[in-house]
């Protein structure tokens, strides 16, 4: 029956069955594009990486007692808390190479402004 149905629907269209097919195939390829797409918009490679469904619990108490994490929620947590010291440390490390800078500026303005003044000056 579903041969019948593929030839009516073939002969209806007036495609030729390779070409359907083609067409199929062609579909299955922009699934993998979608990813770029969803990347391009901002999102997440796929829609259970990170998110509301990802990061809050599965089920809540009625009484209001906190949800233990599962595996998961709490390997993200600790990469979060990862990524933030890495942040943070690297800010450290930026205020410490400005102030740095700054100081050897200073440095090099006083050693200017002293081989200024202790250069022998024209006699008027």
């Amino acid at each position: 029956m579903s041969v019948t149905l593929t030839r009516a629907i073939v002969q209806t269209t007036k495609i030729p069955f390779l070409q359907l097919s083609r067409q199929i195939h062609v579909s299955s390829r922009k699934e993998k594009g979608s990813a770029k797409w969803r990347i391009s918009q901002g999102q997440a490679r796929s829609g259970n990486e990170y998110g509301l469904l990802t990061e809050m619990p599965d089920y809540s108490f009625l009484d209001g007692r906190p949800t233990p994490l599962s595996l998961r929620q709490q390997k993200r947590r600790q990469e979060k808390i990862e990524v933030a010291k890495d942040i943070m440390k690297k800010l450290g490390q930026i205020d410490f190479a400005k102030e740095r800078f700054e100081l050897q500026e200073q440095s090099r303005q006083q050693q200017r402004q002293s081989l200024l003044d202790n250069k022998l000056k024209a006699k008027s």
